[in-house]
């Protein structure tokens, strides 16, 4: 199984991947993310972090799409992990 330290060395290439049409995500990282809950939340602030600056190179106002991204990030991060 991987490391903490392999899952965040990967974890780009495992958005890149999880985001494309085609893309079959690693099997691997899958594994460790649903075991390792501080692992899930680094790749869940990731993407979040790459939604939130795909907003802004798009140029898109900060008051109405950048604070409805905030809001999603705050209740992702209330939710309660998955099984």
């Amino acid at each position: 199984m991987l490391s903490c330290r392999d899952v965040a060395k990967r974890a780009s290439d495992y958005l890149d991947e999880r985001d494309s049409p085609k893309g079959q995500p690693s099997l691997q990282i899958r594994l460790h993310l649903m075991l390792c809950s501080n692992c899930r939340r680094f790749v869940r602030h990731m993407h979040s972090a790459r939604q939130l600056a795909a907003l802004v190179q798009r140029g898109r106002e900060r008051s109405e799409q950048g604070d409805e991204v905030l809001s999603h990030i705050k209740r992702q991060d209330a939710a309660p992990p998955p099984p």
